[in-house]
């Protein structure tokens, strides 16, 4: 429930529109370079409406937010909001088929989901944009008329207890579970959101919890309530006649909620400790105070988060870490609600940190003592106005489906007008108001919690079985906390350099695609100035192509190591660009080092020129080198404790692709590396080196290439690397597969089914094949079987080699079970399932999310690169695919999937985690791990594109 580290570069966005509707409201203010029609309405009954007309939109989406969520649950029925949202989507009077939503959403080219938090609940969806009207249609019956059919009140209660099974695990979860025992139990936060067989069942029979839904439904589901956000390619008048015929029969009960005056915690301050499953530590210190979401033109919490969460020179976090203490820290509001809001500063602790716990609490306060006395300043306030703005003006869109929900959500804070710039707007400084906030920020009103695997509780949570223990602080503790003292090092942060200053748009002839502009044979520069969003940034990619950097586990854990002692190098200089909008990632890959900037242009050489220097040279410090490798130890450490089918899914990676080794395998490797070990081998990476480089946005040509010479002067080997293609697993004819024994009770299978050859033919008989058995899957084996939460299956490419996969994780059967249900759901979909009908509505929506256009400068980046990476230099990738599809039938397709799935000659990986039922034999024998083998007839290869002509 706590606010990531705060990066305006991102800041909390997805929203817009404009306004104008059946009654005259302000003009809503939109970013400079959004030309959208957007309109606001509030129906008859009082429900509050956006349309937002997009005639270029691929996808349609929309969303409706109702401020009702696990407040609003009886004590005695504890997870009744979020088992109503369950229940809402099984069928109503005008669609009473329980898979009929879902069918119809997954066979358009969309997708749904929905969510339950402390006081709302959002349901959303994305579709084609030929079929908004009809999806509307469904989609609005679940707020007019829903079945909650008695038939489905089992399975869906033991839908939800498996969702809670499945995270029971969770630390943050587990966190939470403790808070909530230790809060008030008169503030309805202390009650548990998720439910369980225990809360919502409570001894008294389905037909009892089927009337308290009802008349939950009845009281709460109001439209006075909701906010719905509607995205189309129709016009706003079409869009409103959608919507008014549609969601006009909502009922309006006029219910409103009164803010919540109890106390969310009794007595402070209040310190306790708790035992995580993964190998983690951190100390968090919490703080009550007031509500302040309508004071959105202020955003006092989002300054002080800033103060206190800033990471660069100088900053708590930059002191911590020079110490060992630390290896991370973020700050702002955490739960907000109606009456309150809970503001945290966390720190993630290095063992060291933790036995000097005591010293970083008393620092945490001296931090906030120093924004107490020196911290409320006009400059800075207005340094992050400026961020803001040139966030707002040159916003980046999120895909329909995001926006449409968090603009749902935002229409119950935000006034017509600042519908988008709510998000942004810091226009009104205040510094009464933060002086009065961080003034209550002292230690006799602190929660702190400390999280130690070391701990042995005194106590045990009910739900989540966390052990913990209460430790009020002594009277010498809190008058030491009380005194300032200073900090070595400690001071408040400086301006920021990298805040944009040049914002224009090139001149020049855009192109449709990215050129080769340079290709010498070591280095390879690809160009596009894009202006189809109109905004001063851009995306520039770097690939340091050196193979020899994944040869082995030890080279592949070093090279992990020394991009992470580059990242920590880095960090206090580089968070003051990316609080400016101007991002960076640095990632080992299996054939190199892969350096990404994103974000506005103006300043992005300044950054390139720093990054490449500090990879090339970096300053080897022991302290920093010891740190950075604990922290990664313990991250492969915690894969054990990962929701088995995360694990599954990213062991079946491993599995797949040469040069790619386990957690486990990197991890020995990991433990036996000095840094003397990383050092060399970083210097024997960089004495080979080839650069791919792409400029992709606000960039002249001559852009490019002056990025592509400061990458040389510093990443460029002495000699050519060997040539390594990329190598694909081929899977041979018959069972194999392996096993995991993880720190997770349920059980966990995935079935990975390959085609026996790869190419576009195959990758499109198995895209429309992913399409249709998906939807299936789930609603055999979760809606109808009950097997557990996760449940998923559907297409599987990798490079050009396509294939199927299926995943469940069960808390209530095996995986020799789940073995025998996979096989007979596909033996009775194949025998069943295939219709000429649904093969032409699902080929349509693979065809439309293959043609689908990039909503942004990112999402199109990101398209380019990936095409190059893959070989495509005419970054036709998808295209060549549509035209394969176009052209095939239903009969023809009928045939070649049947060929690919006979029984006789199937080409299976299972892979299982047993749970506490334990390993079973599934008859899949042993597959040599891709980086033991040889190459001939066991791989796929995939070269590198040509760097010259």
């Amino acid at each position: 429930m706590m606010e990531s580290r705060l990066r305006w570069s991102i800041l909390w966005l997805l929203v817009v529109l404009s306004a104008c509707g059946e009654r005259p409201v302000e003009n809503v203010v939109l970013p400079q370079t959004d030309s959208r029609e957007v309109r606001y309405l509030r129906l008859d009954n009082d429900l509050q409406v956006v349309l937002i007309s997009d005639p270029s939109a691929d996808k349609a989406a929309a969303a409706l937010d109702i401020n009702v969520g696990s407040r609003h649950d009886p004590k005695d029925r504890q997870g009744l909001a979020h088992f109503l949202e369950h229940m809402l989507f099984l069928g109503t009077e005008k669609y009473p088929d329980a898979g009929e939503y879902q069918s119809f959403i997954a066979s358009r080219g969309g997708s749904h989901n929905a969510y339950t938090s402390f006081e709302h609940t959002n349901y959303f969806f994305d579709v084609g944009a030929d079929h908004l009207d009809d999806a509307l249609d469904r989609f609005a019956q679940f707020f007019v008329a829903p079945l909650f059919n008695a038939e489905f009140v089992g399975r869906e209660v033991n839908a939800v207890n498996s969702e809670y099974q499945a995270r029971i695990q969770n630390d943050f979860r587990r966190a939470l579970d403790v808070f909530k025992e230790l809060a008030n139990p008169e503030h309805p936060f202390s009650k548990f959101t998720v439910g369980n067989l225990s809360t919502l069942l409570g001894g008294r029979g389905e037909d009892a919890l089927r009337q308290d839904l009802l008349d939950f439904y009845q009281e709460h589901y109001s439209a006075n309530r909701m906010g719905l956000v509607v995205i189309g390619r129709e016009n706003l008048d079409e869009l409103q006649n959608m919507v008014v015929e549609r969601f006009s029969e909502i009922e309006n009960h006029k219910v409103r909620d009164k803010p919540i005056k109890a106390a969310l915690v009794e007595d402070t301050p209040l310190r306790f400790e708790l035992k995580p499953r993964k190998e983690m530590r951190s100390l968090s210190v919490s703080f009550v105070l007031p509500d302040v979401r309508a004071q959105y033109h202020k955003k006092p919490l989002s300054y002080l988060g800033h103060l206190l969460g800033h990471e660069g020179e100088g900053s708590l976090l930059y002191v911590l870490k020079k110490n060992g203490w630390a290896e991370g820290l973020r700050a702002g509001a955490g739960i907000e609600y109606q009456g309150g809001s809970l503001f945290n500063v966390e720190v993630q602790l290095t063992p060291a940190g933790m036995a000097a716990v005591d010293t970083v609490t008393d620092m945490v306060f001296e931090a906030i003592a120093l924004v107490q006395a020196e911290g409320v300043a006009q400059w800075r306030y207005q340094e992050m106005t400026d961020i803001a703005r040139l966030q707002f003006d040159f916003r980046t869109r999120p895909s329909e489906i995001h926006e449409a929900s968090q603009l749902a959500h935002n229409l119950h804070y935000h006034s017509p007008a600042d519908l988008i710039r709510g998000d942004y707007s810091m226009t009104d400084f205040d510094p009464e108001l933060i002086q009065s906030l961080v003034d209550e920020m002292t230690p006799d009103k602190a929660i702190i919690a400390i999280t130690r695997p070391e701990m042995e509780g005194e106590q045990t949570s009910e739900l989540y079985g966390v052990p913990y223990s209460v430790l009020p602080p002594s009277e010498a503790e809190l008058e030491r906390w009380q005194r300032r003292a200073g900090v070595a090092g400690l001071v408040l942060p400086k301006p920021n350099p990298f805040i944009a200053d040049d914002l224009s748009i090139k001149a020049g002839d855009a192109s449709e695609t990215p050129k080769a502009v340079l290709r010498t044979g070591r280095v390879g520069v690809w160009h596009m100035l894009d202006k189809r969003f109109a905004l001063p940034k851009g995306n520039l990619n770097v690939l340091i192509r050196s193979p020899g950097a994944s040869k082995d586990a030890t080279r592949q854990a070093a090279a992990e190591l020394w991009v992470r002692m580059v990242r920590d190098e880095l960090n206090a200089f580089a968070y003051s660009a990316q609080l400016a909008g101007l991002d960076y990632s640095l990632n080992a890959r299996w054939d190199g080092i892969a350096l990404e900037l994103r974000g506005f242009n103006d300043k992005q050489g300044m950054l390139l020129d720093s990054l490449a220097s500090r990879l090339a040279n970096p300053e080897w410090d022991e302290v920093r080198f010891l740190r950075v490798k604990m922290e990664y130890i313990r991250d492969l450490e915690n894969q054990r404790h990962a929701d088995p089918y995360r694990y599954l899914s990213s062991e079946l990676g491993q599995k797949l692709r040469r040069f790619r080794f386990s957690s486990e395998q990197r991890l020995e490797a990991a433990r036996a590396l000095g840094m003397g070990e990383v050092k060399a081998y970083s210097k024997e990476v960089m004495s080979a080196t080839q650069l791919y480089i792409m400029a992709h946005g606000n960039y002249h040509e001559s852009d490019a290439r002056q990025f592509a010479r400061v990458a040389a002067d510093f990443l460029l080997g002495e000699r050519l690397p060997d040539a390594q293609p990329e190598q694909i697993r081929r899977i041979p004819e018959g069972d194999f597969g392996d096993s995991y024994a993880l720190e997770h009770g349920d059980a966990a299978l995935l079935w990975y089914l390959q085609a026996p050859d790869p190419g576009h033919r195959a990758r499109v008989v198995l895209g429309i094949a992913g399409q249709m058995v998906g939807p299936a899957f789930f609603n055999q084996l979760r809606t109808q079987d009950q097997l557990g939460y996760v449940v998923y299956g559907g297409a599987y490419p990798v490079r050009e080699v396509p294939a199927l996969y299926f995943v469940v994780q069960s808390p209530v059967t095996d995986t020799a079970d789940l073995q025998k249900r996979f096989r007979a759901f596909l033996k009775d979909w194949q025998e069943n399932g295939l219709d000429e009908k649904i093969f032409d509505r699902n080929r349509q929506a693979l065809r439309v999310k293959l043609l689908e256009q990039p909503r942004n400068l990112w999402e199109a980046g990101d398209q380019f690169w990936r095409d190059l990476m893959d070989g495509y230099t005419n970054f036709d990738s998808r295209e060549q695919l549509v035209d394969v599809l176009d052209s095939m039938g239903y009969e023809t397709w009928k045939r070649e999937l049947s060929a690919i799935l006979a029984e006789g000659s199937r080409r299976s990986l299972w892979l299982q985690a047993g749970g506490e039922r334990g390993q079973k034999a599934l008859g899949a024998q042993p597959l040599d791990g891709p980086q033991r083998a040889g190459r001939k007839r066991q791989f796929f290869l995939y070269e590198h594109p040509p760097l010259k002509d």
